[in-house]
């Protein structure tokens, strides 16, 4: 069985911006609650029908808030006093709980680690939950901020390509009803030298004949495109399909693994 993928956003710590009526919820939250509250706001906003109690939150992170760690582990060390909320906020789900506050959502909360592949193993779980019919929604969401030490040990490992990682959050919402629909999502992730998960060498295809649809038929070129960063299989992804650009196959390599995905397209009655 097929599931719906019924909402896409994508945000960039470039562009958070906290409004107003928000303010007071996220003033004590850090960068990396700010950045998956907003995108999960911006994402849920027009959505009216869920169900709280049939509605599962799904993250996947890889380096999840790192600042905060460092902020708690720096006091720690200057034997400092740690603050409840600092250090409360250093967990790594402690996101879901703000996004389950504000929307209402009181069905399964899993947080996914994962260096390889953290977005896609949580849409696994998160599709396996609908799949099974454990839930009828599904909130997927990667976000990630990264501490200057991160940085500097990519840079020492690879001084002459080590590029810029932006922060940021990427969240889905699946459900049953809905066009764009994903048909398997297979993840395979391998053993490899650490240094290879700090490059993020990763290269998404398309295979020729699984782009999108066009009048004469499907296209009969590849695609193909090298990314660099954590999000940004899952940034790339949610573009193609924000612009209605539906693959019937999409895959991602590196070496730590692979992501094979298949989609179609169902016309709504």
């Amino acid at each position: 069985m097929s599931i719906a993928i019924q909402a896409i956003t994508s945000l960039r710590q470039t562009y958070l911006r906290i409004p107003t009526h928000m303010a007071g919820e996220l003033r004590r939250a850090e960068e990396f609650i700010q950045l998956a509250v907003m995108a999960a706001e911006h994402c849920l906003a027009p959505i009216r029908e869920l169900d709280g109690g049939r509605t599962g939150i799904y993250l996947g992170t890889a380096f999840g808030p790192m600042r905060t760690n460092f902020a708690v582990l720096a006091d720690l060390i200057h034997q400092q006093p740690i603050s409840p909320t600092l250090f409360s906020h250093s967990v790594f789900n402690a996101v879901c709980g703000y996004i389950a506050r504000r929307h209402h959502i009181y069905g399964p909360n899993l947080t996914l680690t994962s260096y390889a592949w953290p977005f896609f193993r949580a849409l696994e779980s998160a599709w396996l939950a609908l799949q099974d019919q454990v839930i009828d929604h599904a909130v997927v969401l990667q976000a990630e901020t990264y501490a200057p030490l991160l940085s500097d040990a990519r840079h020492a490992m690879q001084p002459q390509e080590c590029c810029h990682w932006p922060a940021g959050a990427v969240v889905w919402l699946l459900g049953r009803h809905g066009s764009c629909r994903l048909k398997e999502i297979d993840i395979e992730e391998i053993p490899c030298p650490a240094e290879a998960r700090l490059q993020r060498r990763e290269s998404i295809t398309i295979p020729a004949g699984s782009a999108r649809q066009t009048i004469a038929g499907p296209e009969s070129t590849s695609f193909r495109q090298e990314v660099h960063h954590p999000l940004a299989a899952a940034e790339s992804l949610s573009t193609r399909l924000q612009n209605n650009d539906l693959p019937s196959s999409w895959q991602v390599k590196a070496d730590y693994g692979r992501v094979t995905m298949t989609f179609r397209h169902q016309e709504m009655m």
